[in-house]
């Protein structure tokens, strides 16, 4: 077993997260071992209320900044095929999702450039943006909506995620 001593939580408190980045990669713990466990570790104490995000302690509440989203999604596997396809996450903490009713992907559009950024939640209100080589992962899975012309996305758990659509002029 990894022995570890992390600093109070509340030296956390004033820690920015870069924008767009996760806040797990910016933590620094006095690991003697496995940095990830404490990012984990510190993972399972992350709460959201609202737009806020905190660290939660048994005696303490901090509030830290997250600029984008808390995770990354950074691996995907595709198991089954059709409607009983299932889409499985891995976040940079270890945490594993599938794309499903109780946890939905989504893909927000930048309004100046367009460029997608798509997430998935991982838990109670917090969500991973999936990085750039999972979603090209996605893309190739891409199929038309089952109920909607010009709409495109992915089917995990039975469930359809839109990650985009295409209208008369886009086709040309």
């Amino acid at each position: 077993m990894t022995s570890f001593q992390l600093d109070p939580i509340k030296t956390c408190v004033s820690l920015p997260a870069g924008a767009g980045r996760p806040f797990c990669k910016h933590l620094k713990s006095k690991a003697k071992g496995d940095q990830r466990l404490g990012f984990r570790m510190l993972s399972r104490v992350l709460k959201r209320e609202g737009k806020d995000f905190f660290l939660v302690s048994p005696t303490e509440k901090l509030r830290i900044e997250v600029e984008d989203a808390p995770f990354l999604a950074v691996e995907l596997e595709r198991t089954g095929r059709g409607k009983s396809q299932r889409l499985v996450f891995r976040t940079n903490v270890d945490d594993v999702v599938i794309a499903g009713e109780a946890h939905p992907l989504h893909v927000d559009e930048n309004p100046i450039n367009g460029e997608p950024a798509p997430y998935i939640e991982v838990r109670d209100g917090l969500w991973a943006l999936i990085n750039r080589s999972v979603y090209y992962e996605l893309a190739e899975l891409i199929q038309p909506a089952p109920k909607v012309p010009n709409e495109w996305g992915v089917i995990s758990e039975e469930c359809f995620f839109k990650l985009g659509s295409l209208d008369a002029s886009e086709c040309a």
